[in-house]
């Protein structure tokens, strides 16, 4: 009996063991270089995917500098998913010179960008061009990981229908918002112009604005009737609180580098739309 029971104990002890022993990762490994593109990548993904994020939550994409210990981690992923147009994206873009750029396929529009580009890098802020970074990302999930490509493929489909019913519902929200809007960064270029809405940069090709360039903006935001202000936490914003305060609008704080993607964009709408 004594000889049976320490049988079982030793049995118990090893299927115990053999629980808690770390399973393999075989989940296609993925860096993306902003936070809205993991967004895309895990819904297209969905848990054939890991993903890391190349710029870190709070720091500004333009500026960012990758450590060498992060480059080297980074550089372990088999794809990589960029914009293709953000200064930091270079140092990923040199480990991994087959990185998926979704700005590739995507109409450009002009920029005010401070480091030579002359479109505006911040594409993600629209569903039409979440659905396209979408579209390639999927291809190249695809290519690296064939066996699940069926799945991807299939995911890819209802995101592209999600982003035409989130389409749907940003339009109705901004049907009867102010025309014009602030904003100290000139985030939503695209964003504007897919919705009808003229966007007033504080920030001239990335420097502070000068005073005479306030005045000139208190008197262009009075004529176009603004009432919201938009603000960034990655920037100083202190000039897009003076601007609000002469001119009697609201500042709101938006997060348009935030992973919940989806849930920003409606926000921001449901801010200018007030």
């Amino acid at each position: 009996m004594t000889l049976l029971l320490g049988l079982l104990l030793t049995l118990l002890a090893a299927a115990c063991t053999q629980g808690n022993a770390p399973q393999p990762d075989d989940r296609l490994a993925v860096a993306v270089s902003v936070e809205p593109l993991r967004y895309v990548a895990e819904a297209v993904g969905g848990e054939r995917v890991r993903v890391e994020t190349f710029v870190p939550p709070g720091a500004n994409p333009e500026t960012y500098e990758m450590s060498p210990r992060r480059a080297v981690r980074l550089a372990e992923s088999r794809v990589a998913v960029v914009v293709g147009l953000l200064p930091s994206e270079r140092a990923l873009m040199e480990q991994m010179p087959t990185a998926v750029r979704v700005a590739d396929g995507m109409k450009l529009l002009g920029g005010e960008c401070h480091d030579g580009h002359r479109a505006d890098p911040h594409v993600w802020t629209t569903p039409q061009a979440m659905a396209i970074a979408a579209r390639a990302t999927a291809s190249a999930f695809a290519a690296a990981d064939t066996a699940h490509a069926a799945h991807y493929a299939a995911r890819l489909s209802a995101f592209e229908k999600r982003m035409e019913s989130l389409d749907s519902t940003l339009r109705h929200t901004l049907a009867a918002a102010p025309h014009a809007f602030a904003a100290y960064h000139p985030t939503l270029t695209y964003f504007a112009a897919a919705y009808g809405l003229r966007q007033l940069p504080l920030e001239a090709e990335g420097r502070e604005p000068s005073p005479r360039r306030l005045r000139s903006l208190v008197d262009e935001c009075r004529a176009a009737g603004v009432r919201t202000v938009l603000t960034q936490a990655e920037f100083d914003c202190r000039a897009a609180h003076a601007l609000a305060k002469e001119i009697g609008a609201r500042v709101v704080e938006i997060r348009p580098l935030a992973h919940d993607w989806e849930h920003e964009i409606v926000r921001i709408a449901n801010a200018l739309a007030q």
